[in-house]
């Protein structure tokens, strides 16, 4: 079974991506990202994203940061 992806190595595969589109990535460096995304489950990034800039939002609303 694979194992929920953190949100920050979300970040680093979805610049992988975006690089990987402007042909800035090697083959070997496709290679590695296809194999980390291999590794992970998707399933709920939606979940946890909003759950995770909610929580952000309102410990900034709470510290008067907005």
């Amino acid at each position: 079974m694979n194992k929920e992806i953190p949100l920050e190595a979300l970040r680093i595969l979805l610049d992988r991506w975006y690089y990987a589109n402007e042909g800035e990535l090697s083959t070997l460096e496709l290679a590695q990202t296809i194999e980390y995304i291999e590794e992970y489950d998707f399933k709920y990034v939606k979940e946890r994203l909003l759950q995770n800039l909610k929580f952000i939002f309102d410990e900034q609303n709470r510290l008067g940061q907005i």
